[in-house]
C-alpha cells in the first residue's frame, strides 16, 4: 500500500506484459496464416462460397492487374473446392502464363454468362514461357486446382455458377 492505495506488485506488471505478447505473437501468426487470402486490391473478395449442382467451390476474386498478373502463382496446394476468378471489365482474349507457379492447374475462360469457352486441363509449371490464349474474346478466367474441371463434369459449353454478381 502507498499512501492508502493498493499498488500492484511488479509481479503483476511481468504477468500483464507476457500477456500482451502472448497476445500479439497470436494475432501476429493468424495475420502470416490469413495472407494467401488478403490482397491489395479494394475489390478482391475472400471467399465468397457459392453451391453449384456439381460441389460448393469459394472463389477468389480479383480485379486489379498485379492480382490478375500473379493468380495462383506461389502457391504449393490449391484445394479442391478452391478457385480464382479473374474479372475483367470486357471480353477479350485474355492470356495466362504459368510463371512462378509450383503446380498444375486447369484453366477456363467463361463468356460474359459464365459459359465456358475454352478449357486447358493439367497445365504444367514447366510449360512457361508459353502463353495459354482462349479460343474466342473471354470476360473471366478461372484457374483451379488440376483435374477440379473433369472432376466437377465441366467442359467447354458448361455454364459455371458464379458468385454474384458475376454469376448471371
Amino acid at each position: 500500500m502507498y499512501n492508502g492505495v493498493d499498488v500492484p506488485h511488479k509481479r503483476q506488471y511481468v504477468r500483464y506484459g507476457i500477456a500482451g505478447i502472448v497476445g500479439l505473437i497470436l494475432i501476429g501468426g493468424w495475420l502470416w496464416y490469413a495472407r494467401p487470402f488478403m490482397s491489395d486490391s479494394r475489390l478482391s473478395v475472400f471467399p465468397t462460397s457459392i453451391t453449384t449442382p456439381e460441389s460448393p467451390i469459394s472463389f477468389e476474386i480479383v480485379t486489379t492487374h498485379k492480382d490478375q498478373e500473379k493468380g495462383l502463382s506461389g502457391r504449393k496446394n490449391i484445394k479442391p473446392d478452391y478457385a480464382m476468378l479473374f474479372v475483367f471489365d470486357k471480353n477479350d482474349t485474355y492470356g495466362i502464363w504459368m510463371k512462378g507457379m509450383l503446380v498444375p492447374i486447369d484453366i477456363l475462360w467463361l463468356s460474359d454468362n459464365g459459359t465456358i469457352i475454352t478449357l486447358e486441363h493439367n497445365v504444367e509449371p514447366s510449360s512457361y514461357p508459353h502463353v495459354f490464349y482462349p479460343d474466342t474474346p473471354a470476360r473471366y478466367v478461372v484457374e483451379m486446382r488440376a483435374g477440379q474441371a473433369a472432376a466437377r463434369g465441366w467442359s467447354v459449353g458448361t455454364k459455371v455458377h458464379l458468385p454474384l454478381p458475376y454469376g448471371k
